[in-house]
């Protein structure tokens, strides 16, 4: 795995968690979304292996996610990863996208929270039709 260009690992306030050559591009996007260039405290949240830079952030009460891709990542990669996650949002099988834009690799989204699934309704079954239908509908993207 690539060793990532970003290095956080607690939360703190405002752009101050993104690194300063970054912070442009997340503005533009934090602007076109939701008409502000900051917002309060971001969480990181860890995991994966792409080594973006995924912080949680709420505006208004609610809870987005700001996606940061490393440079190392190719701009036509990144129009790809892009027009991928905005294709399985339509399907409604991703959070939905507001904003996504390769050249600076910010993207923006609803965030979902956490479930464990023996928490699903249903049991064990309904967890079974719901990863179907999921399935179904990841498969259905074009």
């Amino acid at each position: 795995m690539p060793e990532s260009e970003f290095h956080l690992s607690r939360p703190g306030r405002g752009l101050e968690v993104i690194p300063e050559a970054r912070r442009d591009g997340v503005r533009a996007g934090l602007h076109a979304v939701f008409g502000l260039s900051m917002v309060g405290e971001m969480q990181p949240i860890i995991g994966g292996v792409s080594g973006a830079l995924i912080l949680r952030f709420e505006v208004r009460d609610r809870a987005y996610v700001l996606r940061l891709e490393p440079k190392r990542v190719a701009l036509p990669h990144r129009e790809r990863g892009f027009a991928c996650m905005a294709a399985a949002a339509e399907a409604g099988v991703a959070p939905q996208v507001y904003h996504a834009d390769p050249t600076t690799g910010v993207a923006i989204m609803d965030h979902v929270s956490g479930r464990p699934l023996s928490g699903h309704p249903g049991g064990p079954a309904g967890t079974a039709r719901a990863l179907g239908a999921l399935i179904a509908g990841v498969q259905a993207v074009r």
